[in-house]
């Protein structure tokens, strides 16, 4: 038996030996960067939900149904649970709003960053209700959701937004996971440090903090670390169109003026929830040139949320935006050049992304959107919107999505996909939609026009190219916004049907267009409601209200 120990000992060590040799083996270091970390927020920037909160929102202008209030925009949802390769996840909430109940909902928010995919992360979400259906966007993403009883599991293979719609779409019920890149935060801020100098950059750990404003003269770079939370403090009382106006020159919480090389970084909250509607707006930057900003989430702007203004070749990236709250614009590039926007998703209470000149000195070119989010319930989600006094050239929308818009308050003037000019009237130039589905849109999908009362205003080069939607009501191509008069519909519909049949001889009865505006349009691989847009089909696809020229 002694001899028998000794063999089985000799022949162990062997096996340990040749093992060590031959078999590879992973040798961990000190601190391992988790395979994700969860999004976890400071107790004290969350507040208790009740619902009788959501009736404190409603679709008016007015200043008391948008007035702040004394308390943080922040909550755990009540709705939804998350597991995450068997972890728990927190699961917050911001307020949201659905025209079609005229309140507000919750959007439901959960966010992870990721050091390996390996072979996925598998997500459970987890409803306190029954859960019939279910469908994860967008569709680009390639997941699908797998429903049992009460929860959605599916895969994420990449970083992206995963949104979660069910049972036929209810917009009480959303749910987005944030799935990003894991970085190591002190490594990024000492590369700042060693670039710009210890004194030059400003860090936010992770932490509740209130300010009236961020201050950007003492800075070069603001690093955001993951877990911090910042609270605009409440300070002016604005119950009226007066008061916002005796504020109009207050500086923005975070104003970054005729600046270079200004940067913004890691992955930071900024909550705007006590503000009063047009208090201050979140951010903006102007007069400036290669800067770089990333990585913000705001709740509940009280007034356009990032603003760009006479800026050039500069980057917007990561930044995600929840609102309800009218004029709460997402991210307006106004009068820049070279501006890149990318991988930003905003679910809030006006128009998402906008490009404009609002002022006749600065026009605006080579701007590009890449890989947005657009979730408007109460106005447009992409496009040229409104102020047009100085030329816009070159603009790029491309591999965006357009979630859930149902936004119908007037089908005369919003959409998700648009070119809108209402003041001004300067010329628009190659404007590019392309790679675009909009999974979901209660109205127009798309629309291209000019106000009444806006003359010799010259819109060309407009292409939609590679756009999939589905809408309730035809898309509009006018140069004009509306017919004033049923003589008016009437010459126009005789006008496109001799200009359809007898194209050559357009000016023996051009006369019968009133107006001289021009709306230039390309529709490349369009296809709407399941069918690929043509010139047979076009005009059951798309309304028209004047002079357009729509080619194929």
């Amino acid at each position: 038996m002694k001899k028998i120990k000794i063999i089985l000992n000799s022949v162990l060590s062997l096996c340990i030996i040749v093992s060590a040799l031959f078999v590879p083996h992973t040798v961990c270091s000190a601190k391992e960067a988790p395979s994700f970390e969860p999004l976890v927020y400071p107790e004290s920037a969350v507040t208790d939900f009740s619902e009788e909160m959501l009736d404190r929102v409603s679709t008016g202008a007015d200043y008391i149904s948008n007035c702040g209030y004394d308390e943080s925009g922040l909550y755990v949802s009540p709705y939804w649970n998350c597991k995450i390769s068997g972890e728990d996840v927190p699961v917050y909430a911001v307020m949201s709003y659905d025209e079609d109940e005229n309140r507000g909902v919750l959007q439901s928010v959960a966010t992870i960053f990721v050091e390996d995919f390996a072979d996925g992360i598998d997500i459970t979400l987890i409803s306190e209700s029954q859960i019939d259906s279910a469908v994860i966007l967008p569709s680009r993403l390639g997941v699908f959701a797998d429903v049992k009883d009460n929860s959605v599991s599916f895969t994420a293979t990449k970083t992206g937004a995963y949104t979660c719609l069910i049972n036929d779409d209810s917009l009480s019920d959303a749910v987005t996971v944030f799935v990003k890149e894991y970085t190591d935060e002190n490594a990024q801020i000492n590369d700042y440090i060693n670039q710009y100098g210890e004194d030059r950059v400003k860090v936010f750990p992770a932490g509740f903090y209130e300010a009236e404003y961020i201050y950007t003269s003492d800075c070069d770079v603001i690093y955001f670390c993951r877990g911090s939370y910042v609270s605009a403090k409440h300070v002016y009382d604005v119950r009226s169109d007066e008061d916002a106006v005796a504020l109009s020159a207050n500086k923005a919480f975070i104003d970054i003026y005729s600046r270079e090389d200004f940067v913004i970084d890691g992955s930071g909250t900024l909550d705007f929830n006590r503000l009063d509607r047009k208090e201050r707006r979140p951010l903006n930057i102007s007069l400036s040139k290669n800067c770089s900003l990333s990585g913000l989430t705001f709740i509940n702007p009280s007034d356009w949320t990032v603003t760009v203004y006479a800026t050039s070749d500069s980057t917007i990236n990561d930044f995600a935006i929840f609102g309800y709250r009218t004029n709460s614009d997402a991210i307006n590039i106004c009068g820049c050049e070279n501006m890149k926007i990318t991988d930003c998703f905003a679910r809030n209470g006006d128009d998402c992304f906008s490009v404009k000149t609002t002022n006749a000195d600065f026009d605006a070119r080579n701007n590009t959107f890449e890989n947005c989010i657009g979730w408007s319930n109460k106005c447009r989600c992409f496009g040229i919107t409104g102020e047009v006094y100085a030329p816009i050239e070159n603009i790029t929308f491309t591999d965006c999505d357009v979630l859930y818009r149902n936004a119908t308050w007037d089908n005369n003037k919003v959409a998700s996909l648009t070119v809108t000019v209402e003041t001004g009237g300067a010329p628009i130039n190659n404007v590019l939609f392309e790679d675009i589905e909009i999974y979901r849109d209660d109205g127009r999908a798309f629309y291209c026009t000019v106000n009444n009362g806006i003359e010799n205003c010259k819109i060309s080069g407009i292409v939609f190219k590679n756009v999939t939607y589905t809408s309730a009501e035809r898309s509009k191509i006018a140069t004009r916004q509306s017919f004033e008069s049923g003589a008016e519909e009437f010459n126009a519909f005789i006008y496109r049907v001799l200009r359809f049949f007898l194209p050559s001889l357009e000016e023996n009865f051009s006369h019968l267009i009133s107006g001289n505006n021009d709306v230039e349009v390309k529709l490349e691989n369009v296809v709407a409601n399941g069918k690929k847009m043509n010139r047979f089909n076009l005009n059951f696809n798309v309304e028209t209200a004047g002079n357009e020229n729509i080619s194929f």
